[in-house]
């Protein structure tokens, strides 16, 4: 397996790096404009090969498309950093010609790589991706529901003193400050609803934190953060390389992993179409239906389904034979067939009578 990294910057080493010590793909290609400079980083990275024990190899080249052929994955980290004081779409009319490039030479020589966008403003920039070129959309993903809801994590944590791994909670909406939707009223601490933790001021404070997260960053370092976009994007390239079936939830994404969730689950005519389309979920929500529909239950559909097997939270797989699908209307229970293949709770009603599936297989 094949990752071409184009920006060897802070961001695109940092992906570098975190790919190879998860020893996902074979090669990774870091390429870049400067001259040398993508070379040294790949350098730099070789020689932790014997401390840090990975067996996948690095190669820096500068600017020349053709050592990228064939790659599985694209990650696109090029064009300018956001610089403190300055919003996401003031980056527009600089790294949108960037990035069109970029693509537009990626796909000359990897038709059929996956694209991860990372570049800011990143939704904007998936989004020119999808329109620019004729590709399935289910191919072209950014990464901010990830790394939002790693910051979100971040400072649930911080608050409760609960560790990072027993948190359960997701971001939707865009990689904004004005577009994003911290969960909080889904948001768990091991079996424990974060706003039974927590003061309702206390939720408030998280969620305008995690909102304002990248600009925080910027401000404290001067320009973009890059060690939780490199994490971030190393757990994107594990999930579909591996193909592990893993689900994230958040904003500027257009693909398999992440859909926009907001969009299609709130208002039914979100901008993407792929895992979560709008006819999938709109055929999977069963409001006041006795009769689940035709498409109802197919792999990669969405559904409030009935759990009744003991402490139910976000993020946990289940077997089909534990779920039925729910009624969203006030009279509590459709008592639907159980369901077989294993399912993945993506948000927790507080009794279980309507929590968000996903059909995983």
């Amino acid at each position: 397996m094949k990752v071409t990294i184009v920006g060897a910057g802070n961001v695109g080493a940092s992906c570098a790096e975190y790919i190879l010590l998860k020893e996902i793909v074979d090669e990774i290609i870091l390429l870049d404009i400067k001259e040398g400079f993508a070379e040294g980083k790949a350098l730099d990275l070789t020689q932790t090969t014997s401390t840090l024990g990975f067996k996948s190899k690095v190669t820096g080249v500068t600017n020349d498309y053709s050592k990228t052929s064939n790659s599985d994955v694209v990650v696109i980290t090029s064009g300018i950093p956001r610089k403190p004081g300055m919003t996401r779409e003031e980056l527009i009319g600089i790294n949108a010609g960037i990035v069109k490039s970029v693509s537009e030479n990626l796909l000359k020589h990897s038709p059929n790589a996956i694209i991860i966008v990372v570049s800011n403003p990143m939704d904007t920039m998936t989004y020119l991706v999808n329109k620019s070129f004729d590709i399935p959309r289910n191919r072209i993903i950014g990464m901010g529901g990830i790394l939002d809801s790693s910051r979100f994590k971040t400072y649930i944590s911080k608050f409760t003193n609960h560790n990072q791994h027993d948190i359960h909670a997701m971001v939707i909406g865009g990689h904004g400050d004005t577009t994003m939707i911290p969960l909080t009223s889904l948001a768990r601490c091991k079996n424990e609803l974060l706003s039974d933790i927590v003061s309702k001021d206390e939720l408030k404070n998280i969620a305008s934190q995690t909102m304002v997260g990248g600009a925080t960053l910027t401000k404290l370092l001067g320009t973009s953060a890059w060690y939780a976009p490199g994490a971030s994007v190393s757990y994107l390239v594990k999930a579909i390389i591996n193909d592990t079936k893993v689900v994230t939830t958040g904003g500027s994404t257009t693909g398999l992993i992440g859909d926009q969730l907001q969009s299609t689950w709130n208002t039914g005519t979100g901008t993407t179409e792929s895992l979560i389309s709008p006819a999938k979920l709109k055929a999977s929500v069963l409001a006041n239906e006795t009769t689940p529909p035709s498409t109802f239950a197919t792999i990669g559909t969405y559904s409030f389904m009935q759990y009744n097997s003991g402490t139910l939270a976000s993020g946990d797989t289940v077997s089909g034979t534990l779920v039925r699908p729910a009624s969203t209307n006030s009279g509590g229970f459709h008592t639907g067939s159980y369901q077989s293949g294993t399912w993945r709770c993506m948000a927790v009603c507080a009794n279980n009578q309507g929590s968000l599936f996903l059909r995983l297989t």
